[in-house]
């Protein structure tokens, strides 16, 4: 587990935050998320068969626009980035409840799980951001990346 690395991102014990549906979210349950040395993540894309933009049940095309507009490529745990692997800052960033972008950063490893080439600017900007550290990908996909940071 973790020693206390990623704490500035995490509440103090016992603490109760506003939650989505129930109301309240318990901070210990935030808690340990700083001490996860392994995360399995997808890497997710804006494009219409994307699980994230389907039906629009998780964001809608118009919440998602301005942000796309910006540059954004992809997400990870729903914080989203450029293709550089900026985190962008967003209404949809400050009402995500879990895990910070700092803290998959953290993380010892961190295995994101896409493939494709509709998702190849995704993997990539989230490799850049440190996301994700492991990836678990098609052929085409992993070569096309390799040639990249030759």
């Amino acid at each position: 587990t973790r020693s206390g690395s990623g704490r500035s991102a995490c509440h103090q014990r016992g603490e109760v935050r506003p939650g989505p549906e129930s109301g309240v979210v318990d901070v210990q349950v935030l808690e340990q998320i700083c001490q996860v040395n392994l995360a399995f993540v997808g890497v997710g894309a804006f494009n219409p068969d994307s699980l994230m933009m389907r039906n629009e049940r998780i964001l809608s095309w118009e919440e998602i626009q301005p942000i796309l507009a910006r540059g954004a490529v992809g997400d990870v745990g729903l914080h989203i980035y450029d293709v550089h692997g900026n985190v962008l800052c967003s209404d949809i960033e400050q009402r995500l409840i879990g895990a910070t972008a700092e803290i998959y950063q953290q993380i010892d490893r961190v295995v994101g799980m896409a493939g494709g080439t509709n998702k190849y600017l995704s993997i990539l900007g989230a490799v850049r951001g440190r996301l994700i550290n492991t990836l678990i990908t098609d052929v085409e996909t992993a070569q096309r990346l390799l040639a990249e940071t030759d």
